[in-house]
């Protein structure tokens, strides 16, 4: 007897791109404020990871900070401190995340944003202005596609949280 084939279960390791690729074409925002972001998310589903990672890191993070400003729109949270001048990212998603915790009692009860603490202490993760200023300006700094995967599968939790 020939031993049969399992169907594939769809699901790809989250150092894949292709694992970004099946949440992104799930992923459907809503809520005001959100017309960019979901242009933005179309665009990053255009995007082949591996040839195109940079440009995938770049409107990643604008799809953060537009939906993080939407979202604390939406729930009355501070965009800007009080000098007048707007919040970094990281504290701004830092009050997001404060937010949704507190409000949500499914993400409070199985924390699944611990991963975002995690890229926004990294000085070199996808989140930071740091590593997009040196995307940007440094001849000789990239972040690996296999690096890129296994940030989004951390971060995208509060992308959909916010969304």
């Amino acid at each position: 007897m020939e031993p049969t084939q399992a169907a594939p279960s769809g699901a790809y390791p989250c150092n894949d791109p292709r694992s970004i690729n099946q949440l992104l074409r799930k992923f459907q925002p809503k809520g005001k404020y959100r017309h960019k972001v979901v242009l933005l998310i179309e665009e990053l589903r255009t995007i082949n990871i591996a040839v195109q990672s940079q440009a995938f890191c770049m409107l990643l993070r604008s799809v953060m900070e537009l939906s993080a400003k939407a979202y604390s729109l939406e729930h009355e949270i501070q965009i800007v401190k009080e000098n007048g001048r707007e919040k970094p990212l990281v504290d701004l998603l830092r009050d997001v995340v404060a937010h949704i915790e507190v409000h949500n009692a499914y993400y409070a009860r199985l924390k699944l944003l611990h991963g975002i603490f995690v890229e926004l202490k990294r000085k070199d993760g996808i989140l930071s202005l740091p590593s997009m200023n040196q995307v940007v300006h440094n001849l000789h700094f990239s972040i690996a596609v296999g690096d890129i995967c296994r940030y989004f599968n951390n971060i995208f939790p509060l992308l959909k949280a916010m969304n």
